[in-house]
């Protein structure tokens, strides 16, 4: 028997058994079971290289943070079984809507608060004053979390000084960014940690490479500032968020500040990332410092990725959907449902719920863009309304009546079940509820609606690219 037929031989009766047992006890979806069953025995090489870096999804990393969590669990599940029996008692009563989100979150570790004072920001802009406002204020520490950090930029190269200047009058300052979709330069580096600023990458090619890790990006948006005020939404690092890009044109985003309770939630997401990082175990009262009455917001913060057991911002989003009243309005610039939140707007739609997604008019990832319009004909004939928005629609917004969810996380496989996310959700805020809606009002007149009878006179050829593209799913 020659090297060849040994090869083959020990690749049927070894490779192979032992691949498909792995697959088959993930229990993921039976058609993704097969899907990566048939990559994995008929391309042998690719397809394990494929299913090693995009297929599996491992635990190392809620493992690791175990011993993190573990220094609040008690507190925290004390505050969570609390709230879980006022919900029971109390608010079921007053509004089952809310009540039941709020109550899902709490079953993914994530308490809600009332101390709390919002501010919603439109576009980078503004976005920019406030954070830059709110930096240079600081008189303890700044936490940064980011996906996009481009201190090379314009607006960058202004954080980058204010963050200097912080760090030598004795603020500690804190950056994660993410090490594949962020570079930052050697003179970069060497500025912030000259200055004492302590800077990590999240997964960087040769982390990536050899740990499995590339399909696990940070597409989080986090500042926190002392322990009381924090930033989340779509908004990263970059002129982009002001200028725009020339291919994709104005760049339109939405961003929140939080003061007041809920910093926490946001405070213990970021410094969870941080000793995964690090193994750094920073707890102390200076971070988690006592909050001033500020505000009655009800907020709930909620994260997930690879950090967490369930998908709990997936959760977040079905819920939303199922529960929505009256109208449910969608932005996001990346729009590729998996079954359940497909079948979830389509339900909504046909319960007569006015139903409204608005996309970029064209998308500057093509093969999420083509994707997406394979979904397209499906939401049409259930009566939702598309939208393309005339530029570039960054902003991650779910808005119905008595719920807004702001956050970093698109609709799509990526985003629900394998990146770093965040999202921070306000209820029954009759005045931000307002300005959100007369916002969704004004986008849509600045927009195209897609009709049915016109979307399906689209050439063969890009329905074909489409369906191609669709083929990615595990992937985008």
């Amino acid at each position: 028997m020659d090297l060849w037929n040994i090869i083959i031989l020990a690749y049927f009766a070894i490779y192979v058994p032992i691949i498909i047992l792995v697959i088959l006890l993930e229990n993921k979806d039976p058609a993704s079971t097969i899907l990566w069953l048939l990559v994995v025995i008929f391309l042998p090489i690719i397809g394990l290289i494929f299913y090693f870096y995009g297929g599996k999804r491992y635990s190392t990393v809620k493992i690791r943070l175990k011993m993190f969590r573990k220094k609040y669990r008690q507190k925290r599940e004390r505050l969570i079984l609390e709230q879980q029996e006022l919900l029971k008692n109390e608010f079921y009563k007053k509004n089952d809507q809310v009540a039941g989100i709020l109550n899902t979150a709490l079953q993914g570790g994530f308490p809600y608060s009332t101390n709390n004072k919002t501010n919603i920001l439109i576009d980078g802009k503004d976005t920019f004053y406030e954070i830059i406002k709110e930096l240079k204020k600081a008189k303890h520490h700044i936490h940064i979390e980011m996906h996009i950090l481009k201190f090379e930029s314009e607006i960058g190269k202004e954080i980058k000084q204010v963050l200097i200047d912080k760090a030598k009058e004795g603020i500690k300052i804190r950056i994660v960014y993410d090490g594949i979709v962020t570079q930052i330069t050697n003179r970069d580096k060497h500025d912030l940690k000259n200055a004492g600023i302590e800077i990590k990458a999240l997964y960087p090619w040769n982390v990536s490479l050899l740990k499995s890790k590339i399909n696990h990006r940070t597409h989080r948006k986090i500042i926190v500032i002392d322990g009381t005020t924090g930033f989340t939404g779509g908004i990263n690092v970059g002129d982009e968020y002001i200028h725009g890009r020339p291919e994709l044109g104005k760049w339109h985003d939405i961003h929140l500040k939080v003061e007041g309770n809920a910093v926490y939630t946001i405070q213990t997401i970021f410094l969870s990332t941080w000793f995964l990082l690090t193994k750094q175990l920073i707890t102390g009262k200076e971070y988690f410092p006592q909050q001033k009455t500020i505000g009655n917001d009800l907020v709930s913060v909620v994260a997930s990725g690879p950090d967490y057991k369930t998908p709990n911002i997936h959760f977040a989003y079905f819920n939303i959907i199922t529960s929505a009243k009256d109208y449910l309005y969608i932005m996001v610039p990346y729009f590729t449902p998996d079954k359940a939140i497909l079948t979830a707007l389509i339900t909504a739609a046909m319960k007569g719920i006015d139903v409204r997604v608005i996309l970029p008019r064209t998308g500057d990832t093509p093969f999420v863009w083509s994707a997406a319009r394979t979904n397209f004909s499906k939401l049409l004939k259930a009566g939702i309304k598309i939208y393309y928005y005339n530029g570039f629609t960054h902003g991650k917004v779910l808005l119905t009546r008595n719920i807004i969810s702001i956050g970093s996380c698109n609709i799509e496989p990526r985003g629900f079940f394998n990146d770093f996310e965040m999202n921070a959700m306000i209820f029954n805020n009759l005045e931000k509820e307002k300005q959100m809606k007369e916002l969704f009002e004004k986008d849509f007149k600045n927009s195209k609606e897609v009709i049915l009878t016109e979307f399906k006179k689209r050439p063969l050829w890009m329905k074909v690219k489409e369906s191609m593209c669709r083929l990615l799913y595990p992937f985008l």
